[in-house]
């Protein structure tokens, strides 16, 4: 897990998260915000299993109020944590609907790394303005994230969701200048 406020909390994920930059030696993790991996958590990485954590994706379950307390407003974090889940079970659609409800609200991630299970939905879907929109916003907000966002396109394209030609990868690729050309 990981944890930076105003970010919202983050389950870790090897598939994911492979292209988190490690924090730089002597910085305290909270300087850099959750666009970082503390190096503790790094040689852990591949060993985490967020699969394993919550099997089913139950939107009806509530913890108990009288040993949590009562469920607060329900905000960013409530969406991207849903969505973050939907994915982690490959419901592509749940997360796109999750984030089409979101930022009709209209809520923003203060985090622009809660952006990539959007991408990834919309791409996967076929919405490519909707993520390429994304994908633009989060770069110019946190260049840093330009390998994960890389990799995500990456990913979609290696598993065909891209069609034939391609062309939306290497738009993107362009449009992020650090993609390695495959």
């Amino acid at each position: 897990m990981h944890f930076s406020p105003p970010s919202c909390l983050r389950i870790l994920d090897p598939i994911y998260d492979q292209d988190v930059l490690l924090a730089p030696r002597g910085v305290d993790n909270v300087e850099m915000g959750s666009l970082t991996l503390p190096r503790v958590l790094a040689p852990g990485l591949h060993l985490s299993n967020p699969r394993g954590l919550i099997s089913i994706n139950n939107d009806d379950f509530n913890p108990p109020a009288w040993l949590f307390g009562e469920e607060p407003e329900r905000n960013w974090c409530y969406y991207f944590e849903k969505a973050d889940l939907a994915r982690q079970d490959g419901d592509w659609k749940k997360v796109a609907k999750l984030g089409d409800k979101a930022f009709n609200i209209p809520y923003a991630p203060a985090d622009a790394a809660e952006y990539l299970p959007f991408i990834e939905a919309f791409a996967r879907l076929g919405r490519y303005d909707d993520a390429r929109k994304l994908t633009e916003i989060a770069a110019e907000k946190t260049p840093v994230l330009r390998p994960m966002l890389c990799s995500l396109w990456e990913r979609v394209a290696k598993d065909g969701v891209l069609g034939k030609s391609n062309a939306q990868l290497g738009e993107v690729q362009e449009m992020l200048k650090y993609c390695p050309v495959q």
